[in-house]
């Protein structure tokens, strides 16, 4: 026996100092708070996990469940949340905060600009408390990434990018931005740390903190002819690899929620829905999305 387990409770003990927390039947919110607490102890106390409840410091139950929280001896991911509480039935940030409007990108090849711009400025919101002025993409593509207005850029080289070099902010007329300005343009947002998203379950915890950055497969019949309601692709070419900002799901309807930038004129106010399993977004051997979270 090491010296950190003769200092933890013995099981019993800890499980009748375990605080009682309440059902998610009897209270909605009960799964959530418990989602958010956790996420905390996680990230506040490197190396810990879920473990058995007799090697573990510190746990809560509910009605007769005991949750069990100890050193595992690594750092846990978000990937851990899903043994506490399942997601909700459906998140749209829209409905948390006043997001900022879609942009339009033209006929520029700069899509992932644009939605890690657009998805930054909303975790800023998220972060302040307010509706945050918008980073410019136009900088973000033409500045940090280096690239001209035919040049796609990847997200996760893009991000690293971010992590180095601060974001200007938006401002009229700066997109095509003009590679003059860039020795003189102030910096005010920057990428803090990255992650891959890989699966829809993972999605699913990590929207309930942020919008994501996501790629898709772009079809004609998405791009042009689009009223907003639940895509499934049915006709057209592929015409490129596209990033969006994922700001949401529906497990009742089976769909992703999107901003894009085409602007307010495309699909439902500039924003869209995607079905599950199309466009390879987060699908098996499809596209990844990230986390970004702000320096």
């Amino acid at each position: 026996m090491t010296d950190d387990d003769q200092k933890w409770p013995a099981r019993d003990e800890m499980v009748a100092a375990a605080p009682v927390l309440p059902e998610p039947e009897d209270d909605p919110d009960a799964a959530a708070r418990v989602r958010r607490v956790y996420r905390k102890l996680i990230w506040n106390a490197p190396g810990w996990d879920v473990v058995e409840r007799a090697h573990a410091p510190f746990a809560f139950r509910t009605k007769g469940r005991v949750r069990a929280f100890g050193p595992k001896g690594r750092r846990p991911n978000l990937s851990n949340l899903e043994a506490f509480a399942p997601p909700p039935q459906s998140w749209d940030w829209r409905q948390h905060i006043k997001m900022a409007p879609p942009m339009d990108q033209g006929k520029c090849n700069s899509c992932t600009a644009f939605a890690m711009a657009a998805t930054l400025t909303d975790l800023a919101t998220i972060k302040f408390g307010y509706l945050c002025a918008s980073l410019s993409p136009g900088h973000l593509h033409r500045c940090v990434g280096g690239a001209d207005c035919g040049t796609a850029l990847d997200p996760m080289s893009l991000a690293n990018l971010a992590e180095q070099h601060p974001i200007a902010l938006w401002q009229p007329g700066d997109f095509p931005y003009n590679p003059a300005n860039c020795p003189t343009a102030k910096g005010q947002g920057r990428v803090g740390s990255v992650q891959y998203i890989y699966t829809p379950d993972q999605a699913f915890q990590a929207l309930q903190h942020g919008p994501l950055l996501a790629v898709i497969d772009l079809y004609d019949d998405f791009w042009s002819n689009y009223g907003g309601q639940v895509y499934h692709h049915s006709a057209g070419i592929k015409i490129a690899a596209h990033s969006v900002e994922l700001i949401g799901y529906d497990l009742t309807g089976q769909y992703w929620i999107i901003k894009n930038s085409e602007g307010a004129g495309w699909g439902a106010a500039g924003f869209g829905r995607i079905a599950f399993g199309e466009c390879r977004l987060l699908t098996p051997g499809g596209h990844t999305a990230l986390q970004l979270q702000l320096a």
